[in-house]
């Protein structure tokens, strides 16, 4: 299996790395993962931690038929996805932390684009920044965890986000405010057992 954990710079790489090995030190599953980070920085412990920016051997480390994981920034995800191109290769778990990041609804930049395009069967998002005064941000993040789950931005839009902005002003009425509600609870139907929150 593979699994890519992907981080917002690059002393974060070393930081996940060292915190992936705190949890091995205890028996059970994560015992005898190969390792591998995109990256060149000396900040990554080389002795520790195989290091590379070279396609051939991100290719080659993504064939191996070992459980492997690769840690990685988000700018360096085009990397990992142009290995599994070459490769035929799928993620079995994509891992993204401080997922607020991944807040472009559209995902036209380069590195939202290649983080979108990574082939994976499932994707955690762990952030610590709650997203709830901008629904769009809300959307991009739903939508890269779920794809899909809340249909196109623009029917997001009508559904959930104009109904809530109208039923905030402060001259909503009534039959504003009550749609509003209507819609966040219907939001909150559709993403439940999706979100986990901790305070």
């Amino acid at each position: 299996s593979l699994s890519v954990v992907l981080v917002p710079n690059i002393e974060l790489v070393s930081q996940s790395y060292c915190d992936w090995e705190r949890w091995r030190e205890a028996p059970g599953p994560l015992d005898g993962w190969s390792k591998l980070a995109v990256c060149s920085s000396a900040s990554v412990p080389a002795s520790e931690l195989p290091r590379t920016t070279d396609a051939d051997e991100i290719a080659s480390f993504v064939l191996g038929g070992a459980a492997r994981v690769v840690f990685c920034t988000y700018h360096s995800a085009a990397r990992v996805s142009e290995a599994l191109e070459q490769t035929g290769g799928t993620i079995d778990l994509l891992v993204c932390d401080e997922a607020h990041r991944l807040k472009n609804a559209k995902g036209d930049t380069q590195t939202v684009a290649a983080i979108r395009g990574l082939k994976c069967d499932r994707r955690v998002l762990l952030t610590g920044t709650p997203i709830q005064n901008d629904l769009l941000e809300f959307y991009a993040v739903m939508d890269f965890a779920c794809p899909g789950l809340l249909g196109p931005v623009a029917e997001f839009h009508r559904r959930f986000t104009a109904p809530v902005q109208r039923g905030s002003e402060p001259n909503a009425t009534s039959a504003d405010v009550a749609a509003a509600q209507r819609a966040a609870k219907e939001l909150a139907r559709l993403t439940a057992g999706r979100v986990l929150r901790r305070e």
